[in-house]
């Protein structure tokens, strides 16, 4: 399914990781790229292989969103696990809830139809 067609700059991001380059002399070994997907403006922020969701969420909130604030979008290229935790994590820092839907639809219910 194609991506929307961004209309603003900073509303729909994508990020990835270069990973596996030679250490730095603050001993960083991977990049944490951030793309606006309107401007197609990059920011390359210095990083480790082994950094969890929380330290790159704070390396998100450091580098990017001090700048653009919180995007209405991201494309990710790790698992949506990992995803859904920087999601999770990014909101708890700027002190907003989320609130989830109590409605669940179970597999009796889908065999039904």
């Amino acid at each position: 399914m194609p991506l929307l067609v961004p209309t603003l700059p900073w509303v729909d991001v994508s990020m990835f990781f270069m990973l596996g380059l030679s250490k730095t002399q603050q001993n960083k070994d991977s990049i944490f790229v951030v793309v606006d997907s309107f401007s197609k403006i990059v920011h390359f922020i210095a990083c480790n292989k082994t950094n969890d969701t929380i330290h790159i969420e704070e390396l998100y909130i450091k580098e990017v969103m001090r700048l653009h604030n919180i995007p209405q979008s991201i494309v990710f290229n790790r698992d949506t696990m990992f995803l859904s935790h920087f999601w999770v994590t990014l909101w708890k820092k700027v002190d907003t809830k989320l609130k989830y839907s109590t409605t669940v639809i179970h597999k009796e219910m889908v065999k039904l139809r």
